[in-house]
């Protein structure tokens, strides 16, 4: 199973405006990103399909996308652990996995701080998917010295092979601006 997904290509649109806050009337802005891969085995894949890990470096301009379970952080609650979403990628096909970042990341530093990082300048992706042979379902067992978040985090990570990428992404064109720019029909 190693090797028998990749990340072929990573589009992103335009920023788009969320829904208002129901509170504040505040909207944020948005941007949608779709990864598509492909499935090179014979055999139906299960790819995490949305984010586990997301981060910025401004130096670089790079944005890191995890939809892989990543390394246990001793500084991460592991209360904060739940069950990935998960797409079936049938053998030899491609398949979009769609997910959406704000565009100004809201992190709470390690004082407590929460710092916003404005994403709108990047010009990398750097994408990992997790996957598996069959979708993951956690054997938790209760006489374990571990706490069940640990132990599915710990078979969350046996359970999932990595497909990774790293490209400038492809600056797809807004849903709205395509509808703008087709043609009648004429009869």
């Amino acid at each position: 199973m190693p090797g028998s997904l990749e990340v072929e290509d990573i589009q992103i649109y335009p920023p788009r405006l969320a829904e208002p806050d129901w509170q504040t009337g505040e909207q944020e802005r948005w941007i949608d990103i779709a990864i598509t891969v492909r499935n090179r085995s014979q055999e139906t894949i299960h790819a995490i399909s949305e984010i586990r890990r997301l981060d910025y470096d401004p130096g670089m301009r790079t944005l890191s996308l995890g939809l892989s379970e990543p390394e246990l952080d001793p500084e991460v609650p592991l209360d904060q652990l739940s069950l990935p979403a998960l797409t079936a990628v049938p053998p030899g096909d491609s398949v979009i996995l769609r997910v959406s970042v704000p565009l100004v990341i809201r992190r709470l530093t390690r004082e407590f701080d929460v710092e916003e990082i404005d994403i709108s300048k990047l010009e990398r992706v750097d994408c990992r998917v997790g996957y598996g042979d069959a979708a993951f379902e956690p054997a938790i067992q209760e006489s374990s010295e571990q706490v069940p978040e640990e132990q599915m985090r710990q078979q969350l990570q046996a359970w999932q092979e990595t497909a990774e990428k790293a490209q400038e992404p492809t600056r797809a064109e807004s849903p709205r601006r395509r509808r703008r720019s087709r043609k009648p029909e004429t009869e």
